[in-house]
């Protein structure tokens, strides 16, 4: 008797120190619900036998605890999972959700031994493995398989159809035979394209086996090759089915198989042993190639819970995914598929399963590793695929529509011909800006550039190419590389052409100063230094680079464009918007300032129109920007447009327009005879130190002047009133405004 409570005793111990591994997984089927009791039976045996002290908690969630929808377990796991919770070890999930899973689930390399592994490549490592992660082992292998009536293909001497054509042919033969003798219940083909995923995975796999050999990939939605695909799908369905049969759900399905009603059937390997059917592959195009959905469950571990339970959930997964297990409950009691590969060469398999069925099936994942958001695209491939099936949508539409729920257009000359225009137009601007540089050099033209040296020519050129060639980045596919030399060549390009008419106002200022001075002195530092700055801080945008951005349309053509999406980065170009806003700023209140300087009387009124006209391309930009435009070619179309009309207003027109129009007018002749005069009036008073000249008139203006002994104008106030007279002089014992007021009247320099 205390022998036999001291075992009890013991047994409890060896219980409460056995770490417990909770393993969740859904099944809508009973037999399903069988083979989750079955190996937690055998794992806890295994690991009672070998002294594993782990214990293995299958947690059930079916049809009576949970909703019937097909993704709403994989989908509450998800969301455990994200909140890191570790009330579940381990996981038995659908490879649909491999890809969404990954993140929060252990990579089993770094638990189970590499020859393990080894041993589940091909289909298995199809749906177990994202981003080079091992993140599920398949506890086994779910095909659609064909099943193809024996009664009827052996009455009629048919046998099993290895390609699309021979199906349609044995079923319109059979069909036709069978209706003679009344039988108008007999369906040709159940095709298997319900609404919901069961479409994408009969579309899918359908399309794979149009491929042209086994080896080639699936063929491309908008191909040719898909649309004979799609065709021989429908003519299938029209004449070896209807409508209705065709999209009805699996339990109709199954009925109909097990009631004989149908000739050939598109469908899971649900049973092996259905009556009165042979199990193959699904037909081809050809003999030798087929297609096939690939499905199945997968354990997968925990990312969240300690070091020790994911080394016990690896020995689960190691001893679940072993060849006694394989063999013994996956394919011999419960008639599944296993990725195990080497037991289709085991003889006693092949006993009780059909080894060449396995070996033959070329098996296809659906693309949910390769898309983001894959619930979407497969709700919006399978609606498509419906319109194109029942309501007569296109084929060539529905396919167009299919592509562009993932194709991203790029804005490419080779494609679009606006593109190609506009990339044509930039390039001839290109060209002329260069040519019209030789200008400068030209002596009888040297009159209308007076204004810049020919340096500052040259740097201010070079600025509107840089704004051309930044629209070149744009064309093509867009890179983060490409969306960082667009930033820093605009900036650089805008920087170029602000900096020299910024410095050259600075030094024409009308009230000498030791900054101007200095700036004459020193001009290539002055540039050089403001022109660093601005490089280097557009180059820290490589700490924090661009990002490609994705812009879904709907029921449109997606595309991309460059985004910063951090702070650091939003800094530095809030930095940069500021130097340019800066120097915008500064030269617009200098064109203020020297808005009647003599010299400069022509240019100043070109700066300030150009200034006018940036003023207004910014805004448009800025709008431009800020605006979600769902139409790719006008999005990139309105940059390219602002980039053409920003270097004719800042290069065509200073270089070309301003030529042809006449600068001079009455006014300005006018003037000029008046300061002849009052050069000529300086040089009889030239024994005093200055002299004031009132009341000279003409016939348009009045102005009074002060003059230096040495014949400088010192100070000009015009009016255009000729009954108001009014003398100047810069005077520091003045308010701000009124010396403002003062250099804005004034017509040349004024010392103090």
């Amino acid at each position: 008797m205390h022998i036999y409570i001291f075992f009890i005793i013991l047994f409890y111990i060896d219980n409460i120190n056995a770490i417990t591994i909770n393993l969740a997984g859904q099944s809508f089927l009973k037999s399903f619900e069988d083979l989750y009791a079955l190996i937690t039976r055998e794992f806890n045996k295994y690991a009672k036998e070998n002294d594993l002290d782990i214990n293995l908690n299958f947690i059930l969630f079916s049809i009576e605890n949970t909703t019937k929808e097909w993704d709403s377990f994989d989908s509450a796991m998800h969301l455990l999972l994200q909140q890191k919770k570790t009330k579940y070890d381990m996981f038995v999930y659908d490879p649909l959700f491999t890809r969404r899973l990954s993140p929060h689930l252990v990579n089993l390399k770094d638990y189970l031994p590499k020859e393990h592994l080894d041993q589940y490549l091909g289909d298995a490592e199809k749906i177990g493995v994202y981003e080079d992660k091992w993140v599920g082992m398949p506890l086994l292998l779910k095909y659609t398989i064909l099943y193809s009536n024996k009664i009827l293909l052996n009455k009629y001497d048919e046998k099993i159809p290895k390609t699309w054509d021979q199906m349609l042919a044995t079923g319109k033969r059979i069909l036709e035979e069978e209706r003679k003798n009344n039988n108008y219940d007999l369906i040709g083909f159940n095709g298997y394209y319900p609404k919901g995923e069961s479409t994408m995975c009969s579309a899918y796999s359908f399309l794979y086996s149009y491929r042209d050999s086994k080896e080639s990939p699936v063929p491309e939605i908008n191909s040719k090759t898909a649309e004979e695909a799609f065709n021989m799908l429908l003519k299938i369905k029209n004449e070896l089915s209807n409508d209705e049969i065709f999209s009805i759900g699996e339990d109709n399905h199954i009925m109909m198989l097990y009631m004989g009603t149908v000739i050939f059937s598109n469908f899971w390997d649900f049973d092996h042993e259905v009556p009165n059917y042979y199990m193959t592959p699904l037909p081809g195009k050809t003999e030798d190639v087929n297609g096939s959905c690939l499905g199945g469950y997968l354990l997968g571990i925990n990312n969240y819970i300690t070091n020790e339970k994911k080394r016990a959930a690896s020995e689960v997964i190691k001893f679940l995914t072993s060849e006694y297990i394989q063999k013994e409950v996956i394919l011999k009691q419960f008639k599944c598929f296993s990725a195990l590969t080497k037991l289709y060469d085991d003889e006693e398999v092949c006993s009780y399963t059909d080894c060449e069925l396995m070996k033959s099936i070329q098996g296809i994942e659906r693309p949910s590793s390769k898309i983001d958001n894959y619930e979407d695209y497969s709700s919006k491939y399978t609606n498509l695929i419906n319109d194109f099936l029942y309501n007569n949508k296109p084929l060539k539409e529905a396919l167009t529509e299919i592509d562009d729920i993932l194709k991203i257009y790029h804005f490419s000359q080779k494609t679009s011909t606006i593109a190609l225009i506009l990339f044509i137009i930039i390039q001839i601007i290109f060209c002329c800006v260069i040519l019209m540089t030789a200008l400068l050099f030209i002596p009888k033209f040297k009159k209308y550039f007076r204004f810049l040296s020919n340096d500052l020519w040259i740097m201010y050129v070079l600025g509107v190419i840089l704004v051309i060639l930044s629209a070149f980045p744009f064309f093509e596919t867009l890179t983060s590389l490409k969306c960082f030399f667009n930033h820093i060549i605009l900036s650089t390009g805008l920087n170029f052409i602000l900096t020299p008419i910024l410095y050259q106002l600075l030094i024409n200022f009308p009230k000498i100063n030791v900054y101007s001075e200095w700036l004459k002195k020193n001009k290539y530092l002055f540039i050089g230094l403001i022109e660093f700055i601005n490089i280097l801080i557009g180059s820290l945008l490589l700490l924090s680079p661009y990002k490609i951005k994705e812009i879904i349309i709907e029921e449109g053509k997606n595309y991309e464009k460059c985004q910063l999406d951090n702070k650091y980065g939003t800094v530095i170009l809030i930095i940069q918007i500021g130097i340019l806003i800066i120097k915008f700023l500064s030269i617009n209140a200098l064109i203020y300032l020297e808005w009647n300087l003599k010299y400069t009387f022509h240019d100043i009124r070109v700066l300030s129109l150009l200034m006018g006209m940036d003023c207004i391309l910014v805004l448009i930009y800025c709008i431009y920007k800020l605006l979600v435009i769902e139409n790719y070619v006008l999005y990139y179309t309105l940059y390219m447009g602002l980039v053409i009309m920003f270097c004719f207003t800042n290069h065509t027109y200073v270089f070309i327009v301003r030529m042809l129009i006449d600068k001079i007018s009455k006014s300005n002749l006018e003037q000029e005879k008046l300061i002849n005069k009052i050069r000529h009036s300086a040089g009889l008073h030239s024994h005093t130190d200055s002299v004031d000249i009132s009341n000279i008139k003409n016939s348009n203006f009045e102005a009074t002047v002060s003059i230096s002994k040495n014949g400088n104008i010192v100070s000009i106030v015009s009016s255009t009133n000729k009954n108001e007279k009014k003398k100047t002089q810069i005077s520091s014992s003045l308010s701000f405004i009124n010396t403002v007021l003062k250099i804005h009247n004034s017509y040349s320099f004024s010392k103090n």
